[in-house]
C-alpha cells in the first residue's frame, strides 16, 4: 500500500513539473518576438520562425502521445460533439468573449490591462509577420494544449468542474492582471475557453476560439502601425 502511494506521489510530481514546464513554454512565444528582434529584421524573422516551428512541434508532438486530439468522435475527456455543433459552439464562444470584454470596456469603463498595453507596445517594433503568428497562432494552440487539454486529463480527468475552474484561474494568472477588472477580464476569457472544450470534447474548438479572439486585436494593432 505504501509503494503505491508513493508511486502516485511520484507520478503526481513528475505531472506538476512537466505542467510548469509546458506553462513556461506555453507563454514563450511574445518572448521570442521581442528577444529576435534584436538580430536585425530579415535574421530576426528567420530565427523566430525556426524557434516557433520548434516549439510548436514540440507541442503538437506531446498533445498527439497524450492524445489529446479528437479521435473518431472521441477525445481525453470522452465523446465529442459533432463537428457542426461544435465550430458553432466555439463560434458563439468568440462571440460571447468580445461581447464580455466590451461590455467591461464601455459599461463598467476598464481601463487597457497591462497585459493589452505591452503588447501593444510589442506591436509597435515587432515583426509583422512573428507578432502575428504569435498572437493567432502559437499563443492559441501552445495555451490550449497546457491549459486545457494537459490540465483536463492529468490532473481532473473525473473532476470537470474543478478542472475547468482552475483552467480559468490559471489563464487569468499567467496574462498578469494588475487588479481585479483585469483578472475578471482574463478569468472570463479562460473560463469560456474551458467550457468550450469540456462541452464540445474537441481541443480543436476552445483552439479556434482563442485564434478567433487574438485575431481582431492583432489585426487591429499591426494595421495601427502601417
Amino acid at each position: 500500500m505504501d509503494h503505491t502511494a508513493a508511486k502516485h506521489s511520484m507520478r503526481l510530481v513528475t505531472r506538476i513539473l512537466a505542467f510548469i514546464v509546458l506553462l513556461i513554454g506555453a507563454i514563450m512565444p511574445i518572448t521570442v518576438v521581442v528577444l529576435v528582434g534584436l538580430l536585425g529584421e530579415t535574421t530576426g524573422v528567420i530565427v523566430g520562425l525556426i524557434g516557433f516551428a520548434i516549439m510548436l512541434s514540440v507541442f503538437i508532438y506531446l498533445a498527439n502521445k497524450a492524445k489529446l486530439w479528437t479521435k473518431n468522435g472521441f477525445s481525453s475527456i470522452g465523446k465529442t460533439m459533432t463537428i457542426g455543433k461544435s465550430i458553432g459552439f466555439a463560434v458563439a464562444g468568440f462571440v460571447i468573449v468580445r461581447l464580455y470584454v466590451a461590455f467591461l470596456v464601455l459599461v463598467i469603463h476598464m481601463p487597457p490591462t497591462a497585459n493589452d498595453q505591452g503588447i501593444q507596445t510589442i506591436s509597435g517594433t515587432a515583426s509583422p509577420i512573428l507578432f502575428f503568428l504569435a498572437l493567432t497562432v502559437m499563443a492559441p494552440i501552445m495555451e490550449e494544449i497546457v491549459f486545457r487539454g494537459f490540465l483536463f486529463k492529468f490532473f481532473f480527468r473525473n473532476q470537470p468542474v474543478l478542472a475547468l475552474l482552475l483552467s480559468a484561474a490559471l489563464f487569468g494568472l499567467v496574462h498578469g492582471p494588475t487588479d481585479l477588472l483585469s483578472a475578471a477580464t482574463y478569468v472570463g476569457m479562460g473560463a469560456v475557453f474551458a467550457l468550450i472544450y469540456y462541452k464540445t470534447g474537441r481541443l480543436e474548438m476552445s483552439i479556434l476560439a482563442h485564434a478567433l479572439n487574438n485575431l481582431l486585436p492583432a489585426v487591429t494593432l499591426l494595421m495601427m502601425h502601417q
